[in-house]
């Protein structure tokens, strides 16, 4: 876009063509826009629709501003754009420091051997483990078979998150369950522990995911919490 000033001349980026418009008739304006006759003011949809019903008006805007954008002159040429490439985060911090790899691998109803090594050999360095998947001795196996492949494979460029089950959220137990994690996984620690379901069930009672369950009256959020706590500091 040109714009013509008594000082200067300047030509906007996409190379439209200068023209003066000052004082010029603007022949594109709505022709309808204008009084009524008699100087009887109209609304905007009267005006309107009198345009569309066919009435003449002999159009008097000006323009004293820059040209429109491609008006009156050849169709501006297109510019060579430069794409530069946005590299995607790949983790996230956590409140405590920890980065989290953002693309993980679930578990959930891996049973076929070999995928955990497949998916760390294309590059995948969070694995998401639970102990209701009963198949975290398989994940350890396949992640001590990759770190001992090759030197710059190493356990610490690995996040492991695992899950505590709703029937293991009293202290005590919880323990347990974090203690058998870590020996089936044989990963040494853990860099997420979460708890899988918010609810509290009984243990050894016949609590049925999809259907009834026997809720533990015994603990409460906060004890479940502290104890993982518990687990961070020793």
């Amino acid at each position: 876009l040109f714009i013509n000033s008594p000082s200067r001349t300047e030509m906007a980026q996409d190379g439209s063509q200068e023209i003066n418009w000052a004082g010029q008739p603007f022949s594109f304006l709505p022709k309808w826009h204008q009084a009524a006759p008699h100087g009887q003011p109209q609304s905007y949809g009267q005006q309107r629709q009198q345009h569309q019903q066919g009435r003449k008006h002999a159009g008097t805007g000006t323009w004293d501003g820059p040209a429109p954008k491609g008006f009156g002159g050849p169709a501006a040429q297109e510019q060579p754009t430069t794409t530069v490439p946005v590299r995607e985060p790949d983790s996230v911090r956590l409140s405590n420091g920890t980065l989290m790899p953002i693309l993980g691998f679930g578990t959930f109803q891996v049973m076929q051997p070999g995928l955990v090594r497949k998916a760390l050999d294309c590059g995948c360095r969070h694995l998401d483990c639970a102990a209701l998947y009963f198949n975290e001795d398989m994940v350890g196996k396949e992640l001590a078979e990759w770190v001992a492949a090759a030197p710059e494979n190493r356990r610490e460029d690995v996040f492991i998150c695992s899950k505590v089950f709703c029937d293991h959220l009293r202290p005590e137990l919880l323990r347990k369950s974090f203690e058998k994690t870590l020996s089936d996984l044989g990963c040494g620690y853990l860099d997420l522990f979460l708890i899988h379901w918010p609810d509290a069930w009984v243990p050894g009672a016949k609590n049925d995911f999809l259907g009834e369950v026997t809720l533990d009256t015994e603990v409460t959020r906060e004890q479940t919490w502290r104890a993982m706590e518990k687990l961070v500091d020793d």
